[in-house]
């Protein structure tokens, strides 16, 4: 800006417009007076707010464009409350989230779509307070879940709908994303002696393939490798819930080789227990054999996770849902009926006006 220009500004500011008032206003933040507002465009304002974020009381928000907004927000988050959040595009919205969580609210998240909320909630959890969990599939919980499981604790009884959708899910908590195997493990390895000779060679890689031969039920695998080291069976990438899972998902060959190795005490991410694992796998199997098991350990069935449900809790939802689903089966076999014997009987008396 040449001198002349600054002088004017300093003396004149009310007769200035569009982008050098707002230059005016972003070097003297202190004056106030009766500016040519109505001259700034969606841009003007941008720059004005983003280096002067005092002067929300004069701006004209719904003037604002949705990438100037996004632009403002990732610059000055405490502005949130004064934008229309559903003008923001949703690629928008899902950038502005991952960078800026701290604008998070009830209001702020109301427009955000499911699929944006699991892009959220994979490195921002603690947003799952304002999450509209209602909304989520089983796909949709899986997706969540599967990088390390911390909002397991929203799943409560409300959003089960099965057993099976149930077990989907912890086992998609339990394990998370498999790893490509790389170096001498990328050909695969044919027997448990051999991956244990291996491992000493390359542990990192053995832990993604122990893990992927886990994820893929190769229990023939996992059996022979507890034969010779049990431990070496748990010894996989992201281990934390290794062992919910083999409660889950081992058959008991393998459950009881590995089973002197598990803490009985301890939960998982959402605070479910063993006896739960347990449960969610007999209820699917029908075959609650491992539950009772644990039972006698001393595992209690009303202690609750996280989500505020126990197993008995859990056991009698499902079960309540099962009666509902099968009443529905039934009015819908004797709906199906009646419209059979209403149409046997106009055909009857079709014929019987021929």
């Amino acid at each position: 800006m040449s001198a002349n220009t600054n002088k004017q500004l300093s003396c004149n500011p009310e007769k200035l417009s569009g982008h050098d008032l707002v230059n005016y206003l972003i070097a003297h933040p202190e004056v106030r007076g009766n500016f040519r507002y109505h001259t700034f465009l969606s841009c003007m304002w941008r720059n004005l707010l983003i280096a002067q974020p005092g002067f929300t009381d004069v701006a004209d928000f719904e003037k604002i464009h949705h990438h100037d907004i996004y632009k403002i927000l990732l610059e000055q988050p405490q502005l949130a409350p004064y934008f229309d959040f559903s003008k923001l595009r949703d690629g928008e919205n899902r950038c502005l989230f991952l960078k800026r969580p701290e604008i998070a609210t009830p209001e702020t998240t109301a427009y955000l779509y499911v699929s944006t909320w699991c892009n959220i909630l994979k490195r921002h959890p603690r947003l799952g307070e304002f999450c509209p969990w209602k909304k989520f599939s089983a796909d949709n919980w899986c997706d969540v879940l599967n990088p390390n499981g911390k909002c397991l604790k929203y799943l409560t009884l409300e959003y089960l709908s099965s057993a099976s959708s149930f077990r989907r899910i912890l086992k998609s908590c339990y394990f998370g994303e498999k790893h490509a195997c790389k170096g001498i493990f990328e050909q695969g390895v044919s027997d448990a002696a051999t991956f244990l000779i291996f491992k000493q060679m390359d542990r990192t890689n053995s832990k993604h393939f122990l893990k992927k031969q886990l994820t893929d039920g190769n229990w023939d695998f996992a059996d022979a490798l507890c034969d010779i080291s049990p431990e070496d069976a748990l010894d996989v990438s992201s281990k934390k819930h290794i062992r919910f899972f083999m409660t889950l998902e081992a058959p008991d060959s393998v459950f009881e080789k590995l089973f002197p190795l598990f803490d009985l005490k301890e939960r998982d991410s959402g605070g479910n227990s063993h006896l739960l694992a347990a449960l969610v796998r007999g209820l699917v199997s029908n075959d609650l054999s491992r539950y009772n098991f644990l039972l006698q350990q001393g595992l209690d069935p009303d202690e609750k996770n996280m989500a505020g449900f126990s197993c008995n809790e859990l056991a009698a939802h499902l079960e309540n849902l099962k009666a509902k689903a099968e009443e529905a089966k039934l009015a819908r076999n004797e709906r199906a009926r009646e419209r059979a014997r209403v149409r046997r009987k106009q055909a009857n008396q079709k014929r019987k006006i021929r």
